[in-house]
């Protein structure tokens, strides 16, 4: 099963489409919803909430604390805002939409994790380039900073 799902992912990937697409369609096509051809569903669980935590912890690896420091509060306010902002406001319409309290939760997080600006939201805002070189000039065009030789 899992040989199929990587066969069909580079078969998608070569017709030009996003390898997931081609791992999805194998996956929803060949699991317990169509043919059920998969030999043991709750292996397979737990094969990919492994996955999971591995995914969620590489992330933690890749946080550019020195980064946090140099935005501080303002970051923290503009990531708080914008993923209450728009959970709060995704659980609102959809709970007066008809939708039960759990329905509209499930709506709000759907609809929050895909909110990104297109733009900055005032005038002025600072790229991350803009504010290392605040601190050290020579960063912000990705070189290194000089060792002081």
């Amino acid at each position: 099963f899992i040989i199929l799902v990587w066969i069909s992912g580079k078969i998608a990937a070569a017709a030009g489409a996003p390898s997931l697409v081609g791992e999805i369609l194998v996956g929803v096509l060949l699991g317990p919803p169509v043919l059920d051809f998969v030999p043991n569903p709750g292996v397979l669980m737990l094969v990919g909430e492994v996955g999971l935590v591995l995914l969620v912890v590489e992330a933690g690896l890749h946080v550019d604390v020195e980064m946090l420091e140099i935005i501080g509060a303002r970051g923290l306010a503009v990531g708080l805002l914008g993923s209450a902002l728009p959970l709060a406001l995704a659980l609102t319409a959809a709970y007066f939409w008809g939708a039960t309290l759990v329905e509209a939760f499930a709506v709000a997080a759907c609809m929050a994790t895909t909110v990104a600006p297109e733009r900055p939201l005032w005038p002025g805002t600072l790229r991350a380039g803009a504010l290392r070189a605040r601190r050290n000039p020579a960063a912000a065009d990705g070189r290194r900073p000089a060792s002081g030789r």
